[in-house]
């Protein structure tokens, strides 16, 4: 008989607030995702299928352990014999509310898969990920796009970041804190993916996948429809073979949807300081899991508070999908920054997009981040993003 409190291995999958490895919290997207369409009465199938690497290098151990969970669940995992094949499966899982137009009966009205590799594998992947991405998703499906980046090769060949390959295929990518925001981020972009068309990138790094943490895995029910909604199908469909109509609509149509659901429905803000009601002497942009690290290394430059923040004119705005940028939140708030400065891992990629939409905007606003307004050089390029390089 079970203790009044005890804990099993299941309710890692279960419970609101549980204590979880990055692993874990991957399969925990799944299922979480699986519970929304229950509740709103969708006949949905769930699929996996990638190809291990650090640091994903366990994923496929974790779905194993978790298989009665995800056979509850309606969700199949297999995997990849390489990387590029599973986005090619997962590809195929996008066209199974086409199956009545080729005379096949589907059991399921939609499938939504998670694909996962390494860096390395992604760019080995990019010419299926091109043509799924090109291709889209579908209404009741949708797909999350898992992408590991060993940034301090730890344990691989070479150290490597994997934003730049996900935009040469026009893949959105979004950028987690921790663990917590791995899960949010991951059933917000099954939901993006299904609004836009488009497949949506997870980024993921050693710092989140080989760490355990307490997280809170209650997520809404229902999320915003943003407006206006894309005026053409931006999902897959049959027998299209002007393929630059489908790279029109991509560009045209499902980007910019993304930057809509987002803007609805993300959490980029300003999480410290002064707000977008006063003057900011210093703006700092945190994305993703650097901006755990400038919290980090302003409390140990003695900035322990919000009050302590205000009164040196500091503010610092959280950016949660690196690509595209949303630009209406972010845009307001850099209009009332003196200086900015971008903070982010390895080469420069929200940055540019920043000094793209305030050049277009007509101000001149100082933005720094690799380099400094001399040219110097500020942040580094290589290797992985301490707090203490930030002092």
């Amino acid at each position: 008989m079970r203790r009044r409190g005890a804990y099993e291995l299941r309710d890692v999958y279960v419970k609101d607030r549980v204590f979880a490895s990055g692993n874990q919290a991957l399969v925990r997207i799944m299922l979480e995702r699986k519970r929304l369409d229950r509740k709103m009465n969708l006949n949905t199938g769930g699929f996996v299928s990638g190809y291990r690497g650090s640091p994903l290098g366990g994923v496929d151990m974790e779905m194993k352990r978790a298989s009665s969970e995800l056979i509850e669940h309606e969700i199949h995992f297999e995997a990849g014999l390489n990387e590029d094949l599973a986005a090619t499966s997962i590809w195929g899982t996008q066209l199974v509310s086409l199956a009545d137009e080729y005379g096949f009966k589907s059991t399921h009205d939609g499938v939504f898969s998670m694909w996962y590799g390494k860096g390395p594998g992604v760019d080995r992947s990019i010419d299926a990920l091109k043509h799924a991405n090109l291709v889209g998703t579908s209404r009741l499906g949708g797909v999350l796009a898992v992408f590991g980046d060993d940034h301090a090769c730890k344990s691989s060949t070479l150290p490597h970041q994997s934003e730049q390959s996900m935009i040469a295929a026009s893949i959105p990518v979004l950028h987690p804190c921790g663990l917590s925001e791995l899960v949010e981020y991951g059933v917000l972009g099954f939901e993006m993916s299904r609004y836009s068309g488009c497949w949506i990138g997870l980024k993921t790094t050693s710092d989140n996948m080989d760490s355990s943490e307490s997280i809170d895995s209650k997520l809404p029910n229902t999320f915003s429809t943003p407006t206006p909604i894309p005026e053409e199908n931006v999902h897959a469909r049959s027998g299209e073979f002007k393929l630059v109509e489908a790279e029109r609509r991509l560009h045209n149509i499902k980007l910019p949807a993304v930057k809509r659901f987002w803007r609805d429905n993300g959490n980029d803000r300003v999480v410290f300081g002064i707000s977008m009601e006063d003057p900011i002497r210093i703006g700092i942009v945190g994305v993703g899991k650097a901006c755990l690290d400038v919290m980090k290394a302003l409390k140990r430059m003695g900035v322990r508070n919000e009050e302590e923040a205000k009164s040196r004119g500091i503010s610092i705005f959280k950016v949660g999908m690196s690509y595209p940028l949303e630009p209406t939140k972010i845009g307001a708030w850099a209009k009332m920054c003196d200086k900015i400065m971008v903070v982010e891992e390895k080469r420069s990629l929200v940055e540019m997009q920043l000094k793209d939409l305030m050049y277009n905007n007509n101000n001149k606003n100082l933005i720094v981040g690799k380099h400094d307004e001399m040219g110097m050089s500020l942040l580094p390029q290589h290797g992985m993003l301490v707090f203490s390089m930030l002092i």
